[in-house]
């Protein structure tokens, strides 16, 4: 999983598909991940805790350590602030001839 910068203006949603400008010069389809369920996508069993990514989250998020989980936006990155086109996100990045 590979975090993206949302150049534009607007929040990505989870779930959202997107064209993903990465190493350079490719550009590769990808999909937006939910910072807290990725069991929504099928990922049953599957968070950012166990893979041990939290400890490199982005400061762009709330991370709680004791509970191991992200609990939202941090301040300057939320909705309503002017970082939202600043934030990172997840993405699963679909490198094959077959998308899942």
């Amino acid at each position: 999983m590979e975090p993206i910068y949302n150049y534009g203006t607007d929040a990505l949603q989870s779930g959202q598909i997107c064209l993903i400008r990465c190493y350079e010069h490719n550009t590769l389809m990808g999909m937006v991940l939910p910072w807290d369920n990725l069991h929504a996508l099928g990922l049953a069993g599957v968070s950012f805790a166990s893979l041990g990514l939290l400890e490199s989250a982005p400061s762009c998020v709330r991370v709680n350590t004791h509970a191991t989980k992200v609990m939202g936006w941090a301040d300057g990155y939320r909705d309503e602030d002017l970082g939202v086109c600043d934030r990172i996100y997840p993405v699963w990045l679909f490198d094959g001839d077959e998308v899942p």
